[in-house]
């Protein structure tokens, strides 16, 4: 489909029932969950980037000198990933994105090849290789991130500096940079996700220097600018295996409204929670079902923010799913979903009895206990 026929057919409610894809129904309500904080290297603060059905996942955490350490999580263990500084003094990474298979990717900090300081690389991890830098630039002075990964091992991210923008990586075909038709060269841009079909979402400039969001087909090539919902500025944050994506879309009031795009065009403004003076928001993530994980805020500054559950058009403050009162009430605030996968499981980043960042997984509770441990 062409980004002349993607044309932006808006809806602010749910949708009927069509064959296909699954599409908003207003039918499912959400479950009860039960919330794990998912620990620490011995120092404060941990993040949840990505969760996948195998439940694993992967983010970042504080050792005691306060570096922060890309982690996997699984089975109830926290593994250490390790840097690309051999020496390991001052490292620093985040691991953002786990595929089915349990690959992961994200960025550390890495020698500059100067030997002055350091550089942020993209870097690709496997049980069998350990991380593997990317370096999509060999021998510059110019940072990477890789933001996505599937089990095929194709990797997405941003690269700076003047000829940067989104890319796509594999070991076998190295690096192929991804820009839309007539896009001006060195405005940037970065690719967000990637499906295990092999579907890339990201934004950057197009020919009219609007910031789009856009969807890539690695298979076939072709790319296509997503519709908006008032100004040509969008953002697209993460896409399932269908190709149907989500992230935010700005209106004419300058409203960040968090949206979804549908596979035929139709775009799905996902509202605001029902908070006073909420006006800005962001979806986060999508499963294959449409469950759509973001978070909302005030205008201006965007703190704080709330989590939420997206379900067949409706919208369910995070934290309120959480079925034990006593544990609900450690967590201040869920502030950030930022994944889900098929099984309903949500990651993200937390208030817990006042640290302001702490890493979170809630799994959905059988449906005979949803009512038990005081929820509400």
């Amino acid at each position: 489909m062409s980004a002349a026929s993607f044309a932006a057919c808006v809806l602010t409610t749910s949708l009927a029932a069509a064959p296909g894809a699954p599409r908003p129904s207003g039918a499912t309500p959400p479950p009860a969950y039960e919330i794990v904080d998912l620990g620490d290297f011995g120092g404060e603060l941990a993040n949840a980037h990505s969760i996948n059905d195998a439940g694993q996942v992967v983010g970042t955490a504080e050792d005691p000198e306060l570096d922060t350490l890309p982690f996997l999580w699984r089975d109830g263990t926290l593994t250490d990933l390790g840097t690309l500084r051999p020496d390991r003094e001052h490292g620093h990474g985040i691991a953002y994105s786990i595929s089915a298979n349990g690959q992961v990717a994200g960025y550390s900090m890495a020698p500059s090849p100067n030997g002055i300081g350091t550089l942020a690389h993209a870097f690709f991890w496997s049980e069998q290789d350990g991380m593997v830098d990317v370096d999509p630039r060999p021998g510059t002075i110019i940072s990477s991130y890789a933001w996505g990964v599937n089990s095929a091992g194709q990797v997405v991210g941003q690269i700076l500096g003047q000829d940067g923008g989104p890319f796509l990586w594999t070991r076998e075909g190295g690096v192929t940079m991804l820009r839309l038709p007539d896009a001006p060269v060195g405005y940037g841009g970065m690719a967000e996700d990637i499906s295990e079909t092999g579907l890339v979402c990201g934004e950057q400039y197009n020919a009219n220097f609007d910031y789009v969001g856009w969807v890539y087909d690695s298979a076939t090539g072709e790319m296509r600018e997503l519709g908006h919902i008032g100004k040509p500025m969008s953002e697209a944050r993460s896409i399932n295996n269908a190709g149907q994506v989500v992230g935010s879309s700005t209106r004419e009031n300058n409203q960040q409204r968090p949206v979804l795009w549908l596979d035929d065009g139709v775009i799905v403004d996902l509202g605001f929670l029902s908070v006073p003076n909420f006006s800005q928001g962001v979806a986060e993530g999508v499963n294959d079902q449409l469950w759509v994980v973001g978070e909302d805020s005030y205008d201006g500054n965007g703190v704080p923010t709330k989590g939420w559950l997206w379900i067949d058009g409706s919208k369910h403050e995070l934290r309120t799913l959480v079925a034990d009162a006593a544990e609900r009430d450690r967590w201040d605030e869920l502030t950030a979903p930022l994944d889900i996968n098929n099984r309903g499981e949500i990651v993200g980043i937390g208030i817990r009895e006042g640290v302001p960042g702490r890493a979170f997984l809630m799994r959905p509770l059988p449906a005979d206990a949803i009512f038990a441990d005081g929820f509400d």
